[in-house]
């Protein structure tokens, strides 16, 4: 199982990963929270400090409507040489939740409205997208 973590300060960023970690967690979901704007230094300064620590695999996640912090290319770069970091969760169509809820309905894990109201599902062409990346091969590689 991957945990995500997230706090206003390093040091208790740091207390999270430790704790998952010996909880058994398998790797950690990390994306950068602040009150404050971020600059790539501090996020970088902070996922370097993280994936020091770690003995499970780090993963940086890029949230941008909840964090209010845009990664860029150059600070992708930068963490994918940490490290610990095995990969970047980018969001893409829907939202991650939509998403994970489409998945989990078609491998039959769930029923089709998996999702608490207000939330609404993906729509019918997104849903089959899902399920292409699930089916085809020849993407999982």
């Amino acid at each position: 199982m991957i945990v995500g973590i997230g706090a206003l300060r390093t040091r208790h960023v740091l207390e999270a990963a430790e704790d998952v970690q010996s909880a058994g967690a398998a790797g950690v979901l990390l994306a950068p929270v602040s009150y404050h704007p971020l600059t790539d230094d501090e996020v970088f300064g902070l996922f370097e400090d993280v994936a020091a620590g770690l003995s499970v695999p780090l993963v940086v996640y890029d949230n941008p409507r909840t964090t209010r912090f845009t990664f860029t290319d150059e600070l992708y770069a930068r963490l994918g040489r940490l490290p610990n970091v095995v990969s970047i969760k980018i969001p893409q169509h829907g939202g991650s939740l939509r998403v994970v809820a489409a998945a989990a309905a078609h491998l039959g894990l769930t029923g089709p409205r998996g999702l608490p109201l207000p939330l609404r599902g993906l729509d019918a062409k997104e849903r089959a997208r899902v399920a292409t990346v699930i089916e085809d091969p020849q993407l999982h590689a």
